[in-house]
C-alpha cells in the first residue's frame, strides 16, 4: 500500500513537472508568436511609409523637372527688363509665367539694416522679435555667413518656417543692392519699405531715397500664375543667347 502511495506520489511529480514544461514550452511559444507579429507589423509599416516616401519623391522629381523646364524657357524669353510673360500647361493646369527683375526685391544678403528690419517686422508682427531677430542675423552675418537661398533667412534668425513662401515673394539673394528699384517691385515690397497699405502708383514715390536702387538688368525671378501665385525660381541673362538657372 506505501509502495503504491509512493508510485501515484512520484507520477504526479512527474506529471507536474511535465505540466510545468508545456506551460512554459506554450508561454514561449505565445511570446515568440508575439514578437514575430511585432516585428511583422513593424516590417509592414515601414514597408508602406518607404512607399509613400518613393511616391512623394517620385512626384518631387517630376515637379522639379518640370519647373526646371519652365525656368529654362523662362530665360530664353527675358529681355532687359524682364516683363516678358508667357504661359505654359505644368501638369494639367495652364499658368502664366513672368519675370520680374531680381533688384525689386529685398537682398538678405545685402540690405540696408532698416530695410532688413521691416522685413522682419513684416514676418514677425512683433518690434521685440524683429528686433532680436536682426540682431541675431547681423551676428551671424558677421562672423562670415552668407545665405545662398531666402530659405535659409529663417533658419538663422529663428523665424518661423511659415513664412517661408511669403519670403519667396519678396525677398532674394541674387540682386547685390542695398535698397530696392521701386518701378520693378512686387507691391507686397513696396508696401514692407513705406510701411504703409497704399495703391502702388503712391508707395513708389514714398521709398526713401536711400532705399532706391537700380534693377539688376541680368537676374530675374520666374513667377507662375495658375490655381495660385508661386514662385518657381531664379534664372541669370548671361547674354541674348546664354542663360543660367540659379535657383529652382
Amino acid at each position: 500500500m506505501n509502495k503504491n502511495s509512493d508510485s501515484l506520489r512520484h507520477m504526479t511529480r512527474d506529471e507536474q513537472h511535465l505540466n510545468a514544461r508545456r506551460g512554459f514550452a506554450l508561454i514561449t511559444v505565445l511570446f515568440s508568436l508575439a514578437v514575430l507579429t511585432i516585428l511583422f507589423s513593424t516590417a509592414s509599416v515601414r514597408s508602406v511609409n518607404h512607399l509613400r516616401n518613393a511616391a512623394v519623391d517620385v512626384r518631387l522629381a517630376i515637379e522639379n523637372t518640370q519647373r526646371m523646364d519652365v525656368l529654362r524657357l523662362a530665360a530664353r524669353h527675358a529681355n532687359a527688363d524682364g516683363e516678358n510673360a508667357f504661359t505654359a500647361v505644368i501638369g494639367d493646369v495652364e499658368w502664366t509665367i513672368q519675370l520680374k527683375d531680381v533688384g525689386g526685391l529685398i537682398d538678405l544678403n545685402t540690405a540696408a539694416p532698416e530695410l532688413l528690419e521691416r522685413l522682419i517686422l513684416d514676418l514677425g508682427g512683433d518690434a521685440m522679435i524683429a528686433t532680436e531677430a536682426l540682431n541675431r542675423y547681423q551676428d551671424w552675418r558677421r562672423d562670415g555667413g552668407r545665405l545662398a537661398r531666402t530659405s535659409h533667412f529663417l533658419r538663422v534668425t529663428g523665424l518661423v518656417q511659415e513664412h517661408r513662401e511669403r519670403l519667396r515673394q519678396v525677398a532674394t539673394v541674387y540682386s547685390g543692392r542695398r535698397g530696392i528699384a521701386p518701378e520693378v517691385a512686387p507691391i507686397e515690397v513696396l508696401r514692407i519699405v513705406t510701411c504703409r497699405d497704399e495703391d502702388r502708383p503712391y508707395l513708389v514715390g514714398l521709398v526713401e531715397a536711400g532705399l532706391i536702387s537700380a534693377k539688376s538688368g541680368g537676374n530675374f525671378v520666374v513667377r507662375a500664375t495658375g490655381t495660385r501665385e508661386t514662385v518657381l525660381g531664379n534664372v541669370s541673362k548671361v547674354s541674348e543667347t546664354s542663360y543660367r538657372v540659379l535657383s529652382f
